[in-house]
């Protein structure tokens, strides 16, 4: 093993420098080496004993600008994170720093860099003040990150000689299904359309067609646009904002499948019998002319009521689709699928003001959207992995049977029953989420189950998911913004073309790797917008008392979910009822007084105030209501 190693220095939630050693091994900066760099700078490490490092060398500063809050003290102007995306106060110098108030958010451009001797300092670049609490969200969810809304000059440069027009010579080589009635059905507000679905009924039971956009023919292997699109690896959704992994003439306009346009396309063709199950499954090139362009609340109004303004063409494929939704659902069951049934919301505005976040409604044509969705990724999985040709599977790995064990014991002290001597992991998880539906238990139960999953993640040799039944899974349907599904669109056109193999499976490994690890990263950055949001929320109710659950309890204090305006707080144990001290029982998830007089427990619903709001630290504290 090497004494010494390259690597980037990290940042974990807490505030602690980490650097990556070996593999997954991560070791610890101790403070007085955190005070010579920021994270992301690239150094030369020592490994010393105690889990931890010592820097030898820094071999790239990689912060020239930085966003954050300003903080004023003793005459002195200084820099501190919004969001834990560096960990040092910058000492600002320049003109007119007094028009720079506290609290205010400040993009500075750094102009000493950290050392044991002397503090960062910065020049301040702007204050970014915004008048939309939405853009507020992002800049500050943003700042200190890679994320970029701009786009390099040899990119665009790209983008503008790509071909607008389809030729007679991509008509030829392509398989022509602009007779099929093909739709897209998105969101109200989609403007990228990648997939487009039809079906039919037919003598053996049905057939499917998936569309998804020919991303690849567009981007091509190694240039600047895809080295991009690696680097970026997925497109990032806000509230009111997408920062895309393409540029927006390929997003959006290119290879977006918008109504009555032709598109390029790859089709995933799928054979049904009447029961829903996969007989055959055929993969082309080909050219697609969507007929209409579909909104979920569209289609679930004549799914409900029968009544539509759509053409009685599409309608037909429509009908075809709900009963293939139906089989499937079948299907999904008696594999024993899990479906966590997780709410998601989405906060509502009012004169700039977060008032609250609503529940998104549930509906069945997402479902069958979805469906369709995951029938073609498990055909793309199965044509891959038949040719022996690497591509990053979409693993999700069996849950830890230990961790199922210290679960099944805690949910029996919370009155569940059923499922409790299931040897099937799978099944027991289904009979606990059905029991706790039924009987309408605390919600939060819910989320404990979810906890003792594992995270989904990209990989070349694992191709099972645990959560959906099935033994090869993989991302297809969305080359536009996830760069795993452009890999899987490239591979699969080789095969057809009946060429070599274009990537390793060292390259497809290093490629499931990187995604899967930018994944983690931007849904962290989208949490601290969703997060920033609820403070702004939170804001507006001060001093206010509202009922709250308790859905996490730690040793200092639990964390609490309000339901009236769906958001959460933490409540510290200084906050509860007074005490010498409170005992953290982490089998029964609570907390409670040496006299047992009170206890608060996973699940429990109490009272609460909302104390104060740190908006710069992402924090609501409550305050319990005796």
């Amino acid at each position: 093993m090497k004494k010494t190693f390259k690597t980037k220095v990290l940042l974990n939630n807490s505030g602690k420098g980490k650097v990556k050693f070996f593999e997954e091994e991560l070791l610890s900066l101790s403070k007085r080496e955190m005070f010579k760099v920021f994270p992301g700078d690239e150094v030369i490490c020592k490994k010393i004993p105690g889990g931890r490092a010592k820097i030898i060398e820094i071999l790239k500063r990689n912060t020239k600008e930085l966003t954050g809050v300003i903080k004023k003290n003793k005459g002195k102007t200084f820099l501190i994170s919004l969001n834990n995306s560096f960990h040092l106060e910058i000492l600002l110098e320049g003109k007119n720093l007094r028009n720079f108030k506290a609290k205010d958010i400040c993009k500075v451009q750094i102009i000493t860099q950290p050392s044991l001797k002397y503090k960062p300092k910065a020049r301040p670049i702007k204050t970014l003040q915004s008048e939309n609490v939405f853009e507020e969200a992002f800049i500050v969810a943003t700042s200190g990150t890679e994320l970029s809304t701009d786009w390099q000059r040899s990119v665009i440069s790209e983008c503008q000689k790509l071909p607008e027009k389809i030729t007679d010579q991509d008509v030829k080589n392509r398989k022509d299904l602009r007779q099929l009635n093909f739709v897209t059905i998105d969101g109200i507000n989609a403007k990228d359309f990648d997939d487009a679905i039809y079906a039919e009924k037919n003598s053996n039971g049905y057939r499917l067609f998936v569309a998804i956009a020919d991303v690849s023919e567009y981007v091509q292997m190694n240039t600047n646009l895809d080295k991009e699109a690696f680097f970026r690896a997925t497109s990032v959704y806000f509230d009111k904002k997408v920062l895309p992994m393409l540029p927006e003439i390929i997003s959006n306009k290119l290879c977006s499948l918008r109504p009555l346009e032709d598109k390029l396309v790859m089709t995933c063709e799928i054979n049904l019998n009447e029961k829903g199950h996969i007989i055959s499954y055929d993969f082309s090139q080909s050219l697609i002319n969507s007929k209409r362009r579909l909104t979920y609340e569209e289609v679930e109004k004549y799914l409900k009521k029968n009544t539509s303004n759509i053409d009685a063409e599409v309608l037909s494929s429509i009908d075809v689709l709900k009963i293939i939704h139906s089989l499937r659902r079948k299907i999904r069951k008696e594999r024993k699928a899990i479906d966590f049934h997780l709410s998601e919301y989405y906060p509502v505005e009012a004169n700039n003001k977060i008032v609250k976040f609503k529940e998104s409604k549930h509906l069945e044509a997402n479902e069958i959207v979805e469906e369709c969705m995951i029938l073609a990724n498990i055909c793309a999985a199965k044509f891959t992995k038949t040719s022996k040709v690497p591509i990053p599977f979409r693993h999700h790995a069996n849950p830890d049977l230990h961790e199922l064990e210290k679960l099944k014991e805690f949910l029996k002290t919370r009155g569940l029953r059923k499922g409790m001597e299931e040897p099937d992991p799978r099944k027991r998880l289904n009979l606990w989420l059905e029991e706790i539906e039924k009987s309408k238990k605390s919600f939060s139960l819910i989320y404990q189950i979810l906890r003792s999953m594992k995270l989904a993640v990209y990989s070349g040799k694992e191709s099972n998911h645990f959560a959906l039944g099935l033994n090869e899974y993989s991302h297809f349907t969305s080359p536009i913004r996830r760069y795993s599904d452009l890999i899987t669109h490239r591979v699969i056109k080789n095969i057809l073309d009946k060429k070599e193999p274009i990537y390793s499976d060292n390259d497809i490994e290093d490629i499931a790797s990187f995604c899967s690890e930018k994944n983690r990263e931007t849904d962290k950055i989208v949490r601290q917008s969703s997060k920033y949001l609820s403070c702004k929320c939170a804001e507006n109710y001060i001093g206010k008392v509202f009922s709250a659950e308790i859905i996490s309890v730690l040793e200092f204090g639990m964390f609490m979910h309000i339901k009236e305006l769906n958001i959460e707080g933490f409540c510290h144990v200084k906050n509860l009822k007074k005490s010498p001290y409170y005992i953290h029982d982490e089998f029964s998830h609570s907390l409670r007084s040496p006299n047992n007089n009170d206890v608060y427990s996973l699940g429990d619903r109490c009272k609460i105030k909302i104390k104060s709001v740190d908006t710069s630290r992402k924090r609501i504290d409550l305050k319990l209501v005796f």
